[in-house]
């Protein structure tokens, strides 16, 4: 949900502009898959996506074990 309406926040004025004929969208911006496409090939952005999620995972199991130490001294702390 957060994400949506952080989308809507920035696609609203651009549609905006469009409106008046400031933008072009297809050809002034490229987004998503298109824009790292252009950037770095065909398959960048899901490749980008599989490195966020590895990433992702490694961190939460961090987060997790770190949880697991925090509530263990707090309960031996009792």
């Amino acid at each position: 949900m957060k994400f949506r309406s952080c989308l809507i926040k920035c696609i609203i004025p651009c549609l905006r502009f469009t409106e008046v004929g400031m933008m072009n969208p297809p050809n002034d911006f490229l987004v998503g898959a298109a824009y790292w496409g252009f950037i770095g090939g065909s398959g960048s952005f899901a490749e980008l996506l599989n490195t966020f999620d590895e990433a992702g995972e490694a961190f939460k199991m961090g987060l997790d074990k770190k949880f697991q130490e925090m509530a263990r001294e707090k309960l031996d702390a009792c």
